[in-house]
């Protein structure tokens, strides 16, 4: 019995509780209280737990049986009462578990990753393109006294520093919202930010986008300009 029951109805250990069942209108033997706990978990539903041998046991709705045993044969008498329970460990309950939430943790990565390598696809092709429009731009500064690698220093630093803007307002933004919905569903707990799971996409796009722009910095950079002039 759970201790806060016991002392709001003044029940103490030995005690015999009369057992009435309302709806058959049948009565059944007394309980003795034989135990009165604090452990919460054993009184998840309910603030009475009841043994198995008990008459009563036969007409309660089960939904949870705690044994507190490793010899499974203790288990067989309950089992043939209701052939339809279904036993399991602790050991197994916590590996169960523990598989769900790898799973559940694979796919959530999974999607982060997928969702964040298309972004950064997008947004690589996104200003590729917007360099390739701006090629007779870049070859009339060739013209003007740039040199090649110049050239190709201007179109790198042009992108990376459009790059670094977005991370920096997108960390800014993406943090300070995730703070703030994190305080309005509990405002008395912490938002912890996994610094190295944000550093790690955010190096890997800063270094893919010198990789590929240093690449076609270089690219653009070679084309003669003899091709302008006759155009």
């Amino acid at each position: 019995m759970e201790e806060s029951f016991a002392e709001e109805h003044h029940i103490k250990v030995e005690d015999e509780l009369p057992i009435t069942d309302l709806y058959n209108y049948s009565g059944y033997d007394p309980l003795i209280v034989s135990a009165i706990s604090n452990e919460s978990s054993f009184f998840p539903f309910n603030s009475i737990v009841v043994d198995w041998s008990e008459e009563i046991a036969d007409v309660l709705n089960v939904s949870e049986i705690f044994v507190d045993t490793d010899d499974v044969d203790v288990l067989q008498p309950i089992i043939s009462k209701i052939p339809a329970l279904h036993f399991t460990t602790k050991t197994a309950e916590l590996k169960e578990g523990d598989q769900m939430f790898q799973q559940r943790y694979v796919l959530v990565i999974g999607t982060l990753i997928i969702l964040i390598a298309s972004a950064a696809f997008g947004i690589l092709q996104t200003l590729m393109n917007d360099i390739l429009t701006q090629q007779t731009s870049y070859r009339i500064t060739r013209l003007s006294g740039l040199t090649q690698n110049g050239m190709m220093c201007v179109i790198v630093w042009q992108a990376f520093i459009f790059v670094c803007y977005g991370v920096v307002f997108g960390l800014t933004f993406g943090i300070f919202f995730t703070k703030l919905l994190g305080f309005v569903i509990d405002p008395g707990s912490s938002t912890f930010i996994d610094s190295t799971a944000v550093l790690y996409p955010v190096g890997a796009l800063l270094v893919l986008t010198l990789i590929c722009f240093i690449l076609q910095g270089y690219k653009m950079s070679r084309h003669p300009l003899e091709n302008t002039e006759d155009s």
